[in-house]
């Protein structure tokens, strides 16, 4: 009886180890999550959802500058849609950004006035946030 507990206990032991050793997606961050900005702290955060080999954005939470890093040239500012409704208040923090699943879909909100403008990928031209109508 002894040694049926013993070899039963150890059945448990070793499934309840594999999946954590076989490489499976246990330890890969979800493809659906929402990582966002803070609301309050430094004036500068880079943002990026986890998984390997994904967008990477520096936010400038004062005006809202956002930056796209590339490997080959590093970061470059992404221009934003011009809106009458984008109001700044000097020296506090006026946006957030949301950045989802592998980075591809990015939101600029604009703290004061929560107008939002989503990220717009282009093969030809520059890359922009638009004003979410």
């Amino acid at each position: 009886m002894k040694k049926l507990l013993t070899l039963a206990f150890a059945a448990l032991l070793f499934s309840v180890a594999l999946p954590a050793q076989d490489g499976s997606d246990s330890k890969r961050p979800i493809q659906n999550q929402t990582i966002s900005s803070s609301i309050d702290g430094a004036r500068y955060e880079i943002l990026t959802s986890g998984i390997p080999d994904t967008k990477r954005y520096r936010l400038d939470k004062v005006d809202g500058t956002v930056w796209m890093f590339y490997s080959t040239i590093g970061y470059s500012d992404i221009k934003r849609e011009a809106s009458d409704k984008d109001i700044q208040e000097e020296g506090k923090i006026n946006y957030q950004l949301y950045v989802m699943g592998d980075g591809s879909n990015a939101y600029l909100l604009n703290l004061n006035t929560g107008i939002i403008w989503y990220y717009e990928w282009h093969l030809f031209k520059t890359d922009e946030f638009l004003l979410l109508k």
